[in-house]
């Protein structure tokens, strides 16, 4: 990185290397037109915190904090081989911009303000602690220790936020002691579903050899999760970056395992027990699940899906390599069955390299989010247009539909037909509640002119506390 250190009009240089944790700072003591290196620093900055990070150190010269300075950030320029926590070093400038004085700012710089779990990302979502909202797992290619050893790891996020409006707190960076129990450093690959029956949340952790940690959870419905594990489960082996992902195929009222992974691959194994004692074959049923691959020889697309039922259909989310999101249905009658291509590169989402899926309505709203991690090792979240399954176990489907709500788009005035005395909640996007009332039983005309344009649902409650979500847009 050329800059001029000392104001003297030439530039000087600080350099990284591939194989060591220091930048080293050359002197110029030429001129602009002949330069001539005449002094090093090889703790640079010697006079503050020297740059110690390993490996393969790129620095950058640019204003952090706008106050008309170049400030100096220094990171691995390693995608996954290098220090991933505590790795973005900022110093800011107390001297002049021509005369910089770095002093040592932060070691987690921007970073310390998102999810970041080094490197292949992989959430799960599911209510961890009992208290009703979903929490966050997030399963990593490990991180790097003090000592420069590679540990696996689950993160655990707790949503310390509402039902609308989720927050995510970081509970413990090596959850379930994952990284003690794998026998080395690999991606871990979590998917969260009822396996038992039971009414809580069970845990299946795809391995990046290939095979499966399952843990059990014996906390019951409503309380923190308490798990007991199996490894190898089932002697189940699938290659590189095992993905599970837990869906009932077939409609048999048990769920199904599929395992995505690196050798383009979908592999399905059939759920030969029951709803309370789940079975599955050692070797997959079916290796090229849905027919959609044409190559699986030397051909890497390390598939990661999400499957999700909407209106009678089942759909598919399937993050790859190359970063591409990719929409899929799932066609059981087409011959052995086949997944059919809606959209190749779904919301033209471009959010990293070996994108991993999960879905989930996390903030309530009655339509389903997307979560997104990647090889860099982070998440994004994403809104969907596909609804939730939000209606009571209790409530008939004919109830909900029955609800009528025109027009929409509506500017001034919306009607609600409901079918009965129903109390009503209008939330915008990010959760705010702007109006509430009470339905009658028939048709109901509501003045729209106090809220601005925008998107909003509401939420119906009868009095028996039966529940329903609409949504409409106001122009």
């Amino acid at each position: 990185m050329p800059f001029d250190e000392d104001c003297d009009g030439d530039l000087d240089l600080l350099i990284g290397d591939i194989a060591n944790d220091k930048m080293i700072f050359l002197r110029n003591g030429g001129t602009k037109t002949d330069a001539w290196i005449t002094a090093q620093d090889g703790q640079f900055p010697s006079y503050d915190t020297s740059i110690d990070i390993p490996i393969f150190l790129a620095s950058f010269y640019l204003d952090v904090n706008n106050d008309g300075k170049r400030d100096l950030i220094v990171t691995p320029n390693e995608t996954d081989g290098g220090r991933n926590t505590n790795h973005i070093w900022l110093y800011l400038n107390e001297g002049t911009d021509c005369d910089p004085d770095f002093i040592l700012y932060s070691k987690s710089f921007l970073v310390d303000n998102m999810i970041s779990v080094g490197a292949k990302s992989d959430p799960a979502v599911g209510d961890i602690s009992g208290d009703g909202l979903p929490d966050l797992l997030v399963g990593s290619n490990g991180i790097y220790t003090a000592d420069n050893q590679k540990e696996s790891r689950i993160f655990y996020y707790r949503n310390t936020g509402t039902r609308n409006i989720p927050e995510f707190t970081l509970i413990s960076d090596d959850y379930l002691t994952m990284s003690s129990l794998t026998s080395f450093p690999t991606a871990l690959s979590p998917n969260l579903v009822d396996m038992d029956g039971d009414g809580d949340l069970d845990l299946m952790i795809g391995e990046g050899n290939g095979q499966l940690y399952f843990f059990t959870n014996v906390a019951g419905p409503g309380a923190e999760a308490s798990f007991s594990y199996v490894y190898p489960y089932k002697d189940i082996f699938v290659g590189q970056d095992a993905k599970p992902e837990l869906f009932d195929v077939n409609n048999d009222g048990v769920i199904d395992l599929l395992m995505g992974e690196q050798n383009n691959e979908l592999n399905l194994f059939m759920n030969r027990g029951t709803s309370s004692n789940p079975d599955f074959p050692t070797v997959p049923d079916t290796r090229n699940f849905g027919s959609l691959f044409t190559v699986t020889d030397f051909y890497t697309f390390n598939n990661s899906p999400v499957f999700f039922k909407q209106e009678g259909s089942t759909l598919c989310y399937i993050g790859f390599e190359d970063g591409r999101l990719s929409l899929y249905e799932w066609l059981p009658s087409s011959g052995a069955g086949k997944l059919q291509l809606i959209e190749s590169n779904a919301g033209h989402i471009r959010h990293g390299f070996k994108l991993t899926t999960e879905i989930a309505d996390i903030d309530h709203d009655g339509f389903l989010d997307l979560v997104l991690g990647n090889f860099a090792g982070g998440l994004t979240f994403f809104h969907t247009p596909y609804r939730s399954d939000v209606v009571s176990v209790k409530q008939p489907e004919n109830d909900r539909m029955s609800v009528q709500l025109y027009p929409n788009p509506a500017s001034e005035l919306l009607t609600i037909v409901s079918p009965e005395v129903m109390d009503f909640t209008f939330t915008n996007v990010i959760g705010n509640i702007v109006m509430t009332g009470k339905l009658k039983k028939d048709v109901n005309h509501i003045e729209l002119t106090v809220l601005r344009s925008g998107v909003y649902h509401i939420k119906l409650i009868d009095n028996i506390g039966r529940f329903t979500h609409l949504q409409f847009i106001k122009l």
